[in-house]
Protein backbone atom coordinates (compact mmCIF):
# COMPACT_ATOMS: atom_id res chain seq x y z
CA UNK A 1 0.00 0.00 0.00
CA UNK A 2 1.30 3.07 -0.76
CA UNK A 3 0.95 6.43 1.27
CA UNK A 4 0.65 10.07 0.72
CA UNK A 5 1.37 12.75 3.54
CA UNK A 6 -0.60 15.40 2.99
CA UNK A 7 -0.13 17.68 5.90
CA UNK A 8 2.25 17.27 9.29
CA UNK A 9 1.67 19.20 12.43
CA UNK A 10 1.63 20.38 15.95
CA UNK A 11 -1.81 20.46 17.62
CA UNK A 12 -1.54 23.02 20.25
CA UNK A 13 -3.69 22.57 23.23
CA UNK A 14 -6.65 25.23 23.92
CA UNK A 15 -6.25 25.37 27.73
CA UNK A 16 -2.98 25.40 29.49
CA UNK A 17 -1.41 22.00 31.26
CA UNK A 18 -1.84 21.62 35.01
CA UNK A 19 1.45 22.29 36.98
CA UNK A 20 1.19 19.62 39.21
CA UNK A 21 3.06 16.47 39.37
CA UNK A 22 2.27 12.75 39.23
CA UNK A 23 3.53 9.87 40.79
CA UNK A 24 4.38 7.03 38.53
CA UNK A 25 4.27 3.21 40.08
CA UNK A 26 6.97 0.90 38.61
CA UNK A 27 5.17 -0.18 35.88
CA UNK A 28 4.38 3.03 33.99
CA UNK A 29 8.21 3.26 34.48
CA UNK A 30 9.01 0.37 32.87
CA UNK A 31 6.26 0.62 30.51
CA UNK A 32 7.02 3.88 29.27
CA UNK A 33 10.14 2.45 27.18
CA UNK A 34 7.81 1.20 24.98
CA UNK A 35 5.53 3.05 22.60
CA UNK A 36 3.22 1.31 19.73
CA UNK A 37 2.94 3.79 16.62
CA UNK A 38 -0.65 3.50 15.45
CA UNK A 39 -2.50 4.37 12.31
CA UNK A 40 -6.13 4.80 11.79
CA UNK A 41 -8.04 4.49 8.49
CA UNK A 42 -11.51 5.77 8.11
CA UNK A 43 -14.15 4.67 5.45
CA UNK A 44 -15.74 8.08 3.65
CA UNK A 45 -19.24 8.39 5.16
CA UNK A 46 -20.71 10.45 2.69
CA UNK A 47 -20.67 13.54 4.14
CA UNK A 48 -19.13 17.24 2.72
CA UNK A 49 -17.21 17.41 5.78
CA UNK A 50 -16.36 13.92 6.71
CA UNK A 51 -12.45 14.50 7.22
CA UNK A 52 -12.17 18.51 7.64
CA UNK A 53 -8.74 18.44 8.96
CA UNK A 54 -9.64 21.78 10.72
CA UNK A 55 -12.26 19.95 12.38
CA UNK A 56 -10.17 17.31 14.06
CA UNK A 57 -7.45 19.62 14.84
CA UNK A 58 -9.89 21.45 16.91
CA UNK A 59 -11.36 18.30 18.64
CA UNK A 60 -8.00 17.07 19.70
CA UNK A 61 -7.00 20.46 21.02
CA UNK A 62 -10.06 20.68 22.97
CA UNK A 63 -10.47 16.98 23.98
CA UNK A 64 -6.70 16.30 24.77
CA UNK A 65 -6.42 19.02 27.60
CA UNK A 66 -7.95 17.05 30.38
CA UNK A 67 -5.79 13.46 29.73
CA UNK A 68 -2.64 15.18 28.55
CA UNK A 69 -0.78 14.76 32.28
CA UNK A 70 -1.85 10.95 31.94
CA UNK A 71 -0.31 11.02 29.11
CA UNK A 72 2.61 11.69 29.88
CA UNK A 73 3.36 9.02 32.78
Amino acid sequence: MEMTIKESTIVRLAEGTPKRSLWNSNFDIVMAKYHLPTIYYYKPNGYSDFFDTGRLKRGFEQDSCPIVPYCWK
